[in-house]
């Protein structure tokens, strides 16, 4: 064999081991590479899915200091002659009313454009306050606090359904055993029902003041259903958006921001914190326009969900605490 033959052999076959070895190191440190780049891209996700659930729990820790700051705001310490107040609880409203009867102020607990009422008490039903009878086409503006969650009932037939009312359960006027009744249609002395005592409900509001009745097509009274569960009391509020540097607003009917705080206004550096992904958001320095919006993210956005809403007036009949608990969950 030539000697020149085999040299050449056995360097050529270590050239080839050192290629096999540089090939396996790139492989494994390309491995290692997208190992961190994987792990990186964890963490990243995790801590964005922290950071979002800290924002939501400060908002609705908001909402809480908001309710609470309206309570104490409400009430008055002062011991001098004349200047004491009384206020009177409900639910979603506190009001305020001098020595001498008079009213004074209100304080409300539900989100509303306008949280503090003064003049007047008809002031409270203002037509520019109370949600319009269109609410329901208008997702930007308004929601339903008493909107039922629908589930498929465990018992009964095929399709049959369960309805849970968050706030109040409109089913507690129903009658189960017979003709439904309402204010042309009183309870006869005698007359057997379901109907818990002292609660019924109408689709329109009162003429108060100067206000004028609005009538709320989305309100179902027993005397239009067959079924208990068809009935609906929506309770509309008001979303309130906040801007970036935490200033809360609303929409105005324009659908245009309405900052809460004097002199803040939203712009490219403060904008609303609510995604519009299906819609067209034009921003300037003086507001933000909203057009065809789609519903709001929760994590973006805030309604204060405490107690009622403005909307269907609920009247008693009578006063009567011993029914209060079948409105809230009537046993059918």
């Amino acid at each position: 064999m030539n000697p020149k033959s085999l040299l050449r052999s056995k360097t050529f076959r270590r050239r080839g081991m050192a290629l096999v070895l540089v090939i396996g190191a790139l492989a494994l440190a390309t491995m290692l590479l997208l190992a961190m780049f994987s792990l990186s891209e964890t963490e990243y996700k995790s801590t964005q899915s922290y950071v979002a659930g800290l924002s939501a729990k400060q908002f609705a820790e908001t909402a809480n200091a908001l309710v609470i700051a309206q309570l104490q705001n409400a009430q008055n310490t002062q011991t001098a002659p004349g200047q004491r107040t009384i206020h009177a609880t409900q639910p979603g409203m506190v009001r305020v009313y001098r020595p001498d009867g008079t009213f004074s102020q209100a304080f409300k607990l539900y989100s509303s454009a306008q949280m503090h009422v003064t003049g007047a008490e008809n002031t409270i039903f203002n037509a520019t306050l109370v949600p319009p009878a269109n609410w329901d086409t208008l997702p930007s503006r308004y929601v339903d606090l008493n909107e039922p969650a629908v589930r498929p009932a465990l018992t009964g037939a095929a399709g049959a359904v369960s309805c849970f009312f968050p706030v109040i359960d409109p089913r507690a006027a129903y009658n189960y055993i017979g003709v439904q009744h309402g204010p042309t249609n009183a309870i006869r002395l005698g007359e057997k029902t379901t109907e818990v005592e002292g609660f019924s409900y109408t689709a329109s509001t009162p003429a108060i003041g100067n206000s004028s009745p609005v009538s709320y097509r989305t309100v179902r009274l027993p005397g239009q259903v067959a079924d208990a569960n068809l009935l609906r009391l929506p309770m509309p509020v008001e979303w309130i958006y906040f801007l970036q540097d935490g200033t809360m607003g609303t929409l105005n009917a324009a659908n245009t921001f309405v900052s809460g705080t004097p002199g803040v206004v939203p712009d490219t550096n403060n904008p609303i914190v609510a995604p519009w992904p299906s819609g067209r958001t034009t921003r300037a320095a003086r507001s933000i326009s909203i057009r065809h919006p789609s519903p709001p993210s929760w994590l973006r956005l805030i309604t204060i969900m405490i107690a009622t809403a403005a909307g269907p007036i609920i009247r008693a009949r009578r006063r009567s605490t011993s029914a209060i608990p079948g409105i809230l969950r009537p046993w059918r």
